[in-house]
């Protein structure tokens, strides 16, 4: 019988299940074995001093949950030199002690909550009959072994955020298997060099170019290959023409105005539609309203004209007969709808002062605080925003253009906008492209126009360029020559670089010449964050440490 099967060395002397699908199985179990090890001393023990009924939660089966009824006896230990005169026997196959559940439902309570978290975790436990509540399940899972750490051959060593910009810790993953090994509370030197130190082994160790994590595996493990990372290199790279730039910036709209001037048709503008700016929603509405009218009045037409009745017509088109009749009578659009009177415009508080705002704009002063404060001393008693609401379709047209009702008003074009000192990098070094040929014109134009405005932007970009072009080829035996030109260059930003560079140029060297690179702690990184999120604020360090190295 399966039910044998799954208690070994225990037989069932009773088994009683109500027809009741919300009531649990319960089961009799008693122990087949007529002896008994005494856990103090390890002797076999056959005298039963006395018997007491043990309850265990266990797997449900056929969507049941199950209740164990084990008799537990207690045995005399006859041994003269054991210090224990009375012990209960033990069932370390089927549950620990003084549990309430047996073993496998403490590994499927722990499997869930690694899975799900501990909230999402007392829903699912419950829909498979397995309930716990979120407490429970954290318990069980702080209370899982955690598998015993070995320092790999290849480690990757990255950092992570608790909280950005504030807190963060340090992953260690094994290059070659792809998981992680361990995490660190702090990215602090001393940190890894104790860990390395106390899990000796590792011959390659990846890492960013912190200063910290080369600090912590030159003391930890001297020995071991330290490899820089490509990405975190490359990255480097374009940080230095990033800053280069923020510092030249005036050059930025130098370069867009020129490359404006040459072909205006091609301006990256800001188009401005007046809809937006004049048109309500109510104006919208109706005029959506209006258009659904005449597509009606239209379409009946076409039917009428096709020789349909007003009765068929109505039936089709789900109308009343007096509206398609009327529709059919009318000669035109016109007709089946006159215009209704305009209604009388909303009265505001500053009509009365619009005549001296509009001289005051005609003279050039468009600063809405300044003429707030203006009609203040005139007697205004409205706030500063209906102001700036009243002058912002002023901003978009001059006011000898407007009416006094709502109107179309043209499409106007903004000045140009100068690129971001981040666009330009990625303009510079080729990787913005577009497929609207008009954009790409400009974005050329704009590039050649910069490096002639500035000679040293021209400089920079090239020596980054050959940066990226040295690394992503792996020829590490142009790095020396590299560096010197970056030297000779005059900009500071790159010189700065290269001084980086040399400090750390074993590491360096060895990124660009070795296939290892921390892509694989990345990604490692990616998932820490979603376990980390799925815990809603409670999984601190020990709990955190916890999924991340059982999940694997």
């Amino acid at each position: 019988m399966f039910l044998d099967f799954a208690f070994p060395g225990m037989k069932i002397r009773h088994y009683s299940a109500q027809p009741e699908c919300s009531l649990p199985i319960l089961l009799i179990v008693a122990v087949l074995a007529l002896t008994a090890m005494c856990p103090l001393c390890q002797h076999p023990a056959s005298r039963v001093h006395s018997r007491y009924e043990r309850t265990l939660a266990d797997t449900p089966v056929a969507a049941r949950r199950v209740l164990l009824k084990v008799e537990i006896r207690r045995f005399f230990c006859d041994q003269q030199q054991c210090q224990r005169r009375i012990f209960a026997e033990r069932l370390p196959q089927l549950a620990n002690r003084y549990a309430r559940a047996t073993k496998r439902l403490l590994q499927a309570q722990t499997a869930i909550a690694q899975a799900v978290g501990s909230r999402a975790g007392t829903f699912l436990a419950t829909v498979l009959h397995m309930p716990g509540s979120a407490t429970t399940l954290l318990r069980r899972e702080r209370a899982a072994p955690i598998a015993q750490v070995k320092a790999p051959r290849a480690l990757g060593v990255d950092d992570f955020a608790f909280k950005k910009g504030n807190r963060y810790g340090t992953i260690l993953v094994d290059l070659e298997s792809h998981h992680p090994i361990d995490l660190l509370e702090d990215r602090e030197a001393a940190t890894l060099t104790k860990w390395l130190k106390e899990h000796p082994g590792s011959e390659i160790i990846s890492r960013d170019r912190a200063g910290a994590y080369a600090l912590g595996a030159r003391e930890g493990a001297p020995e071991a290959l330290q490899v820089a990372d490509r990405f975190h290199l490359l990255h480097n790279g374009v940080e230095v023409l990033e800053r280069f730039l923020t510092r030249h910036h005036r050059h930025l709209n130098a370069a867009t105005l020129q490359a404006s001037q040459e072909s205006p048709e091609t301006v990256p503008s800001i188009v401005v539609p007046s809809t937006l700016v004049e048109l309500t929603r109510a104006q919208c509405q109706s005029r959506a309203k209006h258009q659904k009218r005449r597509a009606r009045y239209e379409k009946i037409g076409q039917l009428h004209a096709q020789g349909a009745s007003i009765h068929a017509i109505a039936e089709t088109l789900a109308m009343s007969r007096r509206t398609v009749r009327r529709f059919v009578r009318a000669k035109s659009f016109e007709d089946a709808f006159p215009e209704q009177p305009a209604s009388r415009p909303r009265p505001n508080q500053l009509d009365e002062f619009e005549v001296y705002l509009r001289e005051r704009w005609e003279q050039g002063c468009h600063n809405a605080s300044q003429l707030f404060r203006e009609i203040q001393k005139r007697g205004f008693g409205g706030a500063s925003s209906a102001l700036r609401q009243y002058l912002a379709k002023w901003r978009i047209q001059p006011p000898a253009e407007l009416g006094r009702r709502r109107g179309s008003l043209p499409n106007r074009r903004v000045k140009p906008t100068v690129p971001t000192t981040r666009e330009t990098t990625w303009l510079l070094l080729g990787y913005k492209r577009t497929q609207d040929a008009q954009k790409q014109k400009f974005n050329d134009g704009f590039v050649d126009r910069l490096c002639v405005a500035c000679p040293l932007i021209m400089t920079a970009r090239t020596l980054v360029v050959e940066f990226f072009a040295l690394v992503r080829e792996s020829r590490a035996d142009a790095l020396e020559s590299w560096l010197c030109s970056a030297d000779a260059s005059g900009i500071t930003e790159l010189q700065g670089f290269s001084s980086g560079l040399r400090r750390d140029l074993d590491a360096v060297v060895c990124g660009i010449s070795l296939s290892w690179s921390n892509g694989v702690v990345e990604g490692n990184v990616n998932r820490l964050k979603f376990i980390k999120r799925r815990g809603y604020g409670r999984a601190n360090f020990d709990l955190l440490r916890r999924r991340v190295l059982q999940m694997r």
